[in-house]
């Protein structure tokens, strides 16, 4: 099969990745078989924890599944190949990870752990996405809000809204963490995506190669953010932003961090760029409602406490913080009523 070699964007990521990093373990002694992007995702994790047995492992895996397809006999181009045959070449890659004993685990944030342990989502597609890559297959990877999957895209252009397009013919959704295929329809009500969203291309397109090395480096920030490491979890979220990643994660935790040092109109920058990407994102509506009643702003922190409410209806803590705002503005029995909903949905002491 044709190898890959390391593209410009990789190498830039890499680059990015030292000026974070202090002195980078080397991995010399083991000669890599590939050069992929799921390779260069351990590159930039070395500082936290990457071992050659995971290049090795990594390998293993790529070069089972790519025996595998070969078992399924000469392959035909993408635009002739069948759904059942496409179906098939993602079967094998399927089965050499569920043969390893990996399944999913929403708390392992690195490739690094995942290759001795478990993959989440997004670890687990680009592996498949890597594989693509040694045998030129049309495998892309996809966002969605917090979850990422892949689609075989024969021409680089899908239209999430019309099954039926021109767009769409030959590609096939497919959920890596189940080994099946998911249709558009069902992300979008499952995960329950905004139709803007999607109109904006910030769920359910394929993700250019600078926005995978994007996610990476979010990743990258989660796993210092559980270290405790607040520099550099500030520093790869910023890396993060700079390679078009499309994922909320970034910007609402910089905006905390900022916040937490007073800035609060780079904080209201952040929150607003995340519900650009989803109108919808509790957490960032939440958040900078917070900011609007700290600046006495009530009426605007009302408004999304409102929204809030309205969109996670057993949000406790939406009743409280309007409840407080209501109260600044001398709506007292606003406030009270909020205050009795919020008494009810609040956890309760013991439980």
């Amino acid at each position: 099969s044709q190898i890959p070699k390391f593209t410009k964007y990789l190498v830039i990521a890499l680059i990015a990745t030292t000026t974070i990093t202090s002195a980078t373990p080397s991995l010399a002694k083991y000669q890599r078989r590939y050069h992929t992007t799921a390779h260069a995702w351990l590159d930039m994790e070395r500082e936290l924890g990457t071992t050659e047995n995971d290049y090795r492992e990594l390998d293993e895996i790529i070069t089972k599944s790519i025996k595998r397809i070969e078992q399924l006999g000469k392959r035909k181009t993408p635009e002739k190949q069948t759904k059942q045959e496409t179906i098939e070449i993602l079967k094998a890659i399927d089965s050499v990870i569920k043969e390893r004993g990996i399944s999913k685990e929403t708390s392992v944030i690195l490739l690094n752990q995942a290759i001795k342990t478990k993959f989440d989502c997004d670890l687990i597609s680009v592996i498949y996405y890597s594989i693509g890559e040694c045998l030129q297959l049309p495998i892309r990877l996809v966002a969605a809000p917090k979850h990422m999957f892949i689609r075989w895209d024969p021409d680089n252009r899908h239209n999430p809204f019309d099954e039926k397009s021109p767009e769409n013919r030959g590609d096939l959704n497919w959920e890596t963490t189940s080994g099946g295929e998911v249709r558009d329809a069902d992300y979008i009500k499952s995960l329950k995506i905004p139709r803007a969203s999607i109109a904006k291309s910030f769920y359910l397109t394929d993700l250019s190669k600078r926005s995978i090395l994007g996610t990476e480096f979010g990743n990258i920030a989660l796993a210092w953010k559980k270290r405790g490491n607040l520099h550099k979890e500030e520093a790869y979220y910023r890396k993060a932003l700079e390679f078009d990643v499309k994922d909320l994660a970034p910007y609402n935790n910089l905006a905390l961090i900022v916040s937490q040092r007073g800035e609060v109109d780079s904080a209201i920058n952040y929150y607003s760029k995340a519900l650009e990407i989803n109108p919808d994102y509790v957490s960032a509506i939440m958040n900078l409602g917070s900011i609007y009643a700290k600046e006495g702003k009530y009426n605007k922190a009302i408004k999304n406490f409102t929204k809030v409410i309205a969109l996670a209806p057993d949000n406790h803590s939406g009743y409280l913080n309007r409840c407080q705002a209501y109260r600044k503005i001398g709506a007292l029995k606003k406030a009270r009523k909020d205050y009795k909903v919020y008494l009810k949905l609040a956890p309760k002491e013991g439980h």
